[in-house]
């Protein structure tokens, strides 16, 4: 064997060596060690244990601190404040975890003079099961690190910082890291998260020198030795440190369920942000900050005048309960009512959720909540106000800032409605004007009766119902909702005329107001020609799900013109073709039909070959549509018999042998016939009156067989007349079948 070969042979062997040197060193069952950068050591690294047959690792799953610290007792470290990081990183088992699998349980393992093994079990379900092993005890992941010399450093009692791995980290608006506070030792020491909440987060900042209430926080920020501080039970809103708040007993920073060093340390973000309390004179008043104006609206990021300081409002603001419940529709309008602008039109308004007006860089606490027990004619002069955020982890001027559109009144009559922002006629999101504004439906419960009265009312009043649409088809618009809860019997010929609530006394939960496509009085198949010199000529339409819909121009030819105005009973069945580039006035109809390929013997043209468009794709086809004139009578070419068969198999032929003549050729030709028969009946009783008279001139023996011989020669007399060929020569038309003619 060659030597390279030999040598790439016995490379795996060397690697399997080398691993199971890692794992399968020589141990005794329970030995613990800190293994670190492959050698054992008695200050940090992974926590591991004997199995009896190789090192194994721990699972971190609810590892206690109080064991990280026996174990640095256990290797010869004094009064030790060790690190403990879980989620450490992968080997290849793990066999052992925690006995003490519930944070409600005492261990008291580590009391025993024993060594940490006896807090450690190989039997536990997370540790023996796949599932609780994948979940809780990866061997990807779960391992534990334990650093038996940290060093916490020093500090100043009382001070507090923001820590990242040695350093304060900033962000782009301030800084952020795990909260530490100096205890009487002089050491950095985390603060307990349990119970933390927005005012502490808010005192912290501002201890750390931030002025503005900017804050937020998340719980379990990384491990730290102990917790010196915490948990707090409240702090005053004007506290300016955390000495100063109340804190629970020592017990509970002690006891790992409420204040696990590995789990609920705090990390806060404090921003900057510059404070502009502007102050104000008139309470309950508000203003439009950021503002955007038109004929018809004001709208911007809405602030009161508040304990006479400019407040912004949460854009999460809520109401208050009961009676003093106030959906979204009506606190706009008590907004707008606090205006002082008497082209405010009352009690309509829209409120923006989407920070779209910017967020308030006011030192003021937003108003997250607020409570009106008058009517929203007053203002908001009756209601009080509750500051401050409710969410868990956010304490800045909440998500966001409220926005406010309020309305100008305009000159439109109450109660007119109208279809806007449509795409082709008798379409379009429904509108109606109420106190001088334009303003939507609301989708919920809208009927197909209401959806009646509205179309007609809009002008149709040929309406066959109606497409209601409830997912913003044609926009959600820039106004109110103005109606909800609208029930119709349908013979009313104005929508205010219905049952309904006005704005803003309902709340809507639709996406997008109501739009309509109102239906024509139109039977299906029907066609009908329009914007034509005279009523059979114009653009071909025809009648698809109750809409007149057009008539696509491609493929389009005399033959399926022909058939239009056969349809139509125009000018008899042989008039009608195609007119190109046609100079009548277009509808704004969508095109629902295409590729119209008619043979001639159809009544309808539905019944032709055809491709079907769908309404949406059919209302945006801007290609030439099919135009027909009907009072033109043209030579139409039919295939031979012989073309018939090919043309089926390849569409319409495009060049025939035959052709029938105009409608005058074929009226001579009638005359023609007409006058042929006629002159046979002429001779065959000329013949008839001669034989006649050659029988009397016989003998008569029997006067009543005579009578009947007579009889039966003047019938056979009549019949050979007729059979035999008459001598007289004239011009036939060509034999067709009757349904080619037709």
């Amino acid at each position: 064997m060659p030597t390279v070969m030999k040598a790439t042979l016995l490379i795996p062997a060397v690697v399997l060596a080398a691993f199971l040197s890692l794992t399968e060193a020589t141990c005794d069952l329970k030995d613990i060690r800190l293994y670190d950068n492959g050698e054992e050591s008695q200050t940090k690294g992974m926590l591991q244990i004997c199995d009896g047959t190789q090192w194994t690792a721990v699972c971190d799953y609810q590892w206690r601190q109080v064991f990280s610290i026996a174990l640095c007792q256990d290797l010869g470290h004094a009064n030790p404040t060790p690190l403990t990081v879980s989620n450490n990183g992968s080997w290849p088992s793990i066999r052992y975890v925690s006995r003490y699998t519930s944070l409600y349980s005492t261990p008291s393992c580590h009391y025993n003079n024993e060594s940490i093994a006896a807090c450690l079990t190989s039997s536990s379900y997370y540790v023996t099961s796949t599932y609780a092993r994948y979940y809780y005890c990866n061997t990807n992941r779960d391992t534990l690190f334990i650093q038996c010399d940290f060093d916490m450093g020093t500090c100043t009692r009382g001070s507090i910082r923001l820590y990242n791995n040695g350093s304060t980290s900033s962000t782009t608006n301030g800084t952020s890291g795990m909260l530490q506070m100096c205890d009487t030792s002089g050491r950095w020491t985390a603060v307990c998260g349990y119970s933390w909440g927005c005012r502490e987060s808010r005192v912290a900042c501002r201890q750390l020198g931030y002025t503005a209430n900017n804050a937020q926080y998340i719980i379990n920020a990384g491990p730290w030795p102990i917790f010196g501080f915490g948990p707090y039970s409240s702090c005053s809103s004007s506290a300016t440190s955390l000495s100063s708040c109340y804190s629970y007993s020592s017990y509970y920073r002690q006891t790992t369920r409420y204040c696990n060093p590995l789990a609920t340390t705090i990390r806060l973000t404090c921003q900057t942000g510059s404070q502009t309390n502007e102050s104000c004179s008139e309470n309950y008043k508000i203003r439009i900050v950021n503002k955007k104006e038109t004929e018809t609206s004001i709208e911007g990021r809405v602030e009161v005048c508040y304990r006479n300081a400019w407040t912004p409002f949460c854009r999460s603001l809520y109401s208050g309960y009961y009676y003093y419940y106030l959906n979204s529709a009506q606190i706009g309008a008590a907004m707008c009512n606090s205006l002082d602008d008497s082209r405010v039109a009352t009690d309509l308004s829209v409120l923006y959720r989407d920070n779209r007006f910017g967020v308030s860089t006011s030192g003021m606490e937003s108003i997250t909540r607020i409570s009106c027990p008058g009517s929203t004619t007053s203002g908001l002069k009756y209601c009080s106000f509750t500051q401050g955020s409710y969410s868990y982890y956010s304490c800045s001027n909440c998500p966001g800032s409220l926005g406010l559109k309020c309305f100008y009144r305009t000159d439109c009559n109450e109660g007119e409605v109208r279809l806007v922002n449509g795409t082709i006629d008798r379409e379009g999101r429904l509108e109606i004007c109420t106190n001088g504004v334009w303003g939507g439906f609301c989708a919920n419960s809208f009927r197909k009766s209401a959806a009646h009265v509205a179309c007609k009312q809009a002008g149709y009043g040929d309406v066959m119902g109606a497409i209601i649409y409830t997912n913003g088809e044609f926009g959600v618009g820039d106004g109110p909702v103005l109606y909800g809860n609208v029930e119709c019997f349908g013979h009313e010929n104005y929508i205010a005329d219905c049952s309904k609530n006005i704005a803003p006394n309902f709340t809507c939960y639709s996406y997008a107001p109501v739009g309509l496509l109102c239906r024509d009085n139109c039977s299906e198949g029907s066609v009908r020609l329009t914007g034509g010199r005279h009523s059979y000529e114009g653009y071909a339409e025809v009648c698809v799900d109750g809409i007149w819909t057009l008539i696509s121009d491609n493929g389009w030819d005399d033959i399926d013109a022909r058939v239009v105005c056969k349809q139509l009973k125009a000018y008899g069945t042989s008039a009608g073709e195609k007119v190109d580039n046609p100079p009548y006035t277009r509808s704004n109809k969508a095109t629902r039909f295409s590729n119209v390929n008619c043979n001639g013997k159809e009544d309808m043209i539905e019944d032709c070959r055809h491709h079907t468009i769908e309404l949406e794709e059919g209302k945006t086809f801007d290609g030439p549509v099919a135009a027909v004139d009907c009072k033109v009578t043209v030579s139409i070419t039919v295939p031979s018999p012989s073309q018939t068969s090919q043309t089926s198999n390849t569409g319409r032929s495009l060049k025939r042998e035959d052709t029938i003549l105009g409608s005058g050729v074929g009226l001579l030709i009638l005359a023609i016939s007409i006058l042929v028969i006629g002159i046979t009946i002429m001779a065959c009783i000329i013949m008839r009156m001669r034989k006649l008279s050659i029988a009397k001139g016989g003998r008569n023996t029997d006067r009543e067989q005579t009578t009947m011989q007579h009889s039966r020669l003047e019938e056979e007399d009549a019949y050979d007349a007729i059979r035999d060929p008459n001598p007289v020569s004239v011009t036939t038309k060509p034999h067709y079948d009757d349904e080619m003619l037709s």
